[in-house]
């Protein structure tokens, strides 16, 4: 595990440098520049590119993981099993692109009155689903070297980056909407053309014509594998982007605005989580080609209890300071209307944090079939859900319906590990620390309310900060979090080794 504490908190640090970014984008300059429409058009454009990524890359990311070791066993070899992924996406893109073009007509009509609107900028879209496909592919080959830092650098700051100044520059009349909108894919094309030039400089990646000879024995495993991949995350994806894009088509794109920048501002919980996860997939992978259980079991709690402690405090703070907030965002009181959604969203985050990596032991082990199995399930659910929920709830109905959907599918998951592994991940220290959670709960929920916002923030999320970090410590809930504060503590000379 400290290996997974080691990598992940190079990653986390940049993610949550990539979140301030973020929050600056999405609660500052995009409600103070751009108008609700806008932003909608925008969020509606980059989320249906996001989801369209995980059918265009056939769910090679995650076989990129399992097959590597096999595959490949020196790094400057690799440029063949590259190739070969590289083309696969590039036919699978193609095999999307006739089928978006032949239901087009079907999907537009979605979106009602804004239809028109978005098929004037659908072709950017499209684009984009190929570029992000590739910058996903491309980032799975550096995870198999635990390469994550620079690749998040990419694409949590300097994506975020270079967004605020598009539309720093929309602002100062510098670029007119149509022209960000433009400028929002190059922008990931510029990312695209980074990420691959620092896999060539680690010796990853090469410009070669060479494509690996997969041994007849594994290609159908291997086709298997990226098949039930594709579903598994195309599907999953539909949970935190198919909501986005149903608000648009029930709602608006107005609404949609609100939802999603709610929705970004419960995102920031579950960073931590998709750092470790990053690194747990290759642990895991190296795990299974050992058959060593005990230490899939280990991972298992250990990510479990780490991730819950992580995300409790964090989806604290963010409630606790929601009115904050809301107060200091230009046009703060247009997006209040999205509070539940913030708390709602949350909790969804939480309680895929709680249940630990169990869609990445599954997809690991012998049995990724069954993240298909559950999520071609989940997938009619997800949908039925937001067509019930939104009409009668609005946006909060699209938030119940995303959290309803992550706990039924890690409750289906949690069964299935314990009946084929008898591993799960809770243990006393779960109930420990969600005793801590509700009395930090308790106590921001009591603390008075001081005018300025900015310096209520400050003194409610240092006090709720030391209240719950000061009881994790002393109640030993983690060992691996008590070792790390140990040694920062032994570097500077306050306790002796």
């Amino acid at each position: 595990m400290g290996i997974v504490i080691r990598q992940s908190f190079f990653t986390t640090v940049i993610s949550y440098a990539g979140i301030v970014l973020g929050y600056i984008n999405v609660l500052y300059l995009y409600p103070r520049f751009l108008e609700l429409e806008q932003i909608g058009l925008l969020r509606t454009i980059l989320d249906f590119a996001i989801l369209m990524a995980f059918f265009a890359q056939a769910g090679l990311a995650t076989s990129i993981i399992r097959f590597y070791p096999r595959f490949v066993k020196d790094i400057a070899n690799s440029q063949g099993f590259i190739n070969l992924v590289l083309l696969i996406s590039t036919g699978s893109y193609l095999i999307f692109l006739a089928v978006y073009f032949l239901f087009e007509e079907h999907f537009l009509s979605w979106f009602g009155e804004d239809a028109e609107i978005l098929a004037q900028y659908i072709h950017l879209a499209l684009w984009l689903t190929f570029v992000i496909a590739v910058s996903n592919l491309l980032e799975s080959f550096a995870r198999t070297q635990l390469k994550l830092a620079f690749p998040r650098l990419v694409n949590e700051i300097g994506i975020r980056f270079l967004q605020g100044v598009v539309v720093t520059l929309y602002f100062i009349k510098v670029l007119t909407f149509h022209q960000v909108l433009i400028a929002s894919v190059l922008i990931y094309i510029v990312s695209l053309l980074v990420i691959l030039v620092y896999l060539a400089r680690i010796g990853l990646f090469r410009f070669s014509f060479s494509i690996i000879n997969i041994p007849k024995s594994t290609i159908k495993e291997f086709a298997l594998f990226s098949l039930v991949s594709l579903v598994s995350s195309s599907v999953f994806m539909m949970i935190g982007r198919l909501d986005s894009l149903m608000v648009s088509a029930l709602i608006d794109f107005k609404a949609n605005a609100v939802y999603t920048t709610a929705f970004y501002m419960a995102a920031a919980i579950e960073v931590p989580r998709r750092a470790i996860a990053q690194v747990n997939s290759t642990l895991l992978a190296r795990a299974f080609e050992n058959n060593d259980l005990s230490e899939v079991q280990s991972l298992y709690r250990k990510t479990s209890i780490n991730q819950f402690i992580i995300g409790a405090l964090l989806l604290i703070g963010v409630w606790a300071n929601l009115h904050n907030i809301y107060a200091l965002m230009p046009n703060g009181d247009t997006y209040r209307i999205g509070f539940n959604v913030v708390v709602i969203i949350g909790m969804a985050k939480l309680i895929d944090m709680t249940f630990g990596p169990n869609s990445e032991i599954l997809a690991m082990s012998n049995y990724y079939w069954i993240n298909s199995l559950a999520l071609i399930f989940l997938a009619p659910l997800i949908i039925t859900f937001n067509y019930v929920l939104i009409p009668t709830y609005g946006i909060d109905g699209a938030a119940y319906g995303t959290c309803i959907s992550i706990l039924i599918f890690n409750i289906i998951k949690y069964i299935y590990i314990y009946i084929k592994f008898r591993q799960q991940p809770f243990t006393q220290k779960t109930i420990i620390v969600a005793l801590i959670s509700l009395l930090t709960i308790a106590l921001a929920y009591y603390l008075p309310v001081l005018k300025h916002p900015i310096l209520d923030l400050l003194y409610r999320s240092t006090l709720i900060t030391l209240v719950f970090s000061s009881l994790i410590l002393l109640t030993k809930s983690s060992d691996e979090i008590n070792s790390i504060v140990q040694q920062a503590l032994i570097k500077v000379g306050i306790v002796k080794r």
